[in-house]
C-alpha cells in the first residue's frame, strides 16, 4: 500500500514536470518571441535577455524531466522552487508597476494578471511541498534504540 506522502510526492511530481515540460516546449517554439516577452518584463538589462531566453526553457525542461523521470528530485524541486519563485517576482513587479504585457509563461497570449500571480504562488507553495517532502524522504531513519 503506497503512503500518503508517497502518494502526493508521486502527485506533485508528474503535476510540476508535466508543467514545466509544458512551458519549456511552448517557449522553445518561439524563441525570439519569448525573448520579447522577457525584455517586456524591464528586469533585466538588454543584453542579457538573449541568454536568458535561452537558459529558461532548456532549465524548465531539465526540471519537468527529472521530474517526471523520478531522478535527482530534490534537486529539481529546488531549482523548480527557485524559477518559480522568480516568475513569482517578475509577475508581482510588473504588477506593482502597472507594466501590461502578456505573461509569457505558455507561449499564449494571456495578460500578466493578479490571477497569473495566484497561479505562481500556487505552483511556488507545491515545488516548496515537493522540496520538503523528497528531502524528507532521504534523510536517514533513525536506528531503533536497542532493547
Amino acid at each position: 500500500m503506497v503512503s500518503a506522502r508517497r502518494a502526493l510526492t508521486l502527485l506533485l511530481r508528474l503535476l510540476l514536470g508535466s508543467v514545466f515540460l509544458y512551458a519549456a516546449v511552448t517557449k522553445l517554439a518561439a524563441p525570439a518571441k519569448f525573448a520579447q516577452e522577457i525584455a517586456n518584463y524591464r528586469m533585466l538589462p538588454g543584453h542579457l535577455v538573449p541568454a536568458a531566453a535561452a537558459a529558461l526553457p532548456v532549465s524548465e525542461a531539465a526540471i519537468g524531466l527529472l521530474l517526471l523521470a523520478g531522478v535527482w528530485v530534490s534537486d529539481a524541486s529546488l531549482a523548480g522552487t527557485l524559477l518559480l519563485g522568480l516568475f513569482t517576482i517578475a509577475v508581482g513587479s510588473s504588477l506593482a508597476r502597472g507594466i501590461d504585457l502578456v505573461c509569457g509563461c505558455f507561449g499564449g497570449q494571456e495578460l500578466v494578471s493578479p490571477a497569473t500571480l495566484v497561479r505562481d504562488l500556487a505552483l511556488t507553495a507545491a515545488a516548496v511541498l515537493l522540496c520538503l517532502l523528497s528531502i524528507r524522504a532521504q534523510a536517514p531513519v533513525p536506528a531503533a534504540p536497542p532493547e
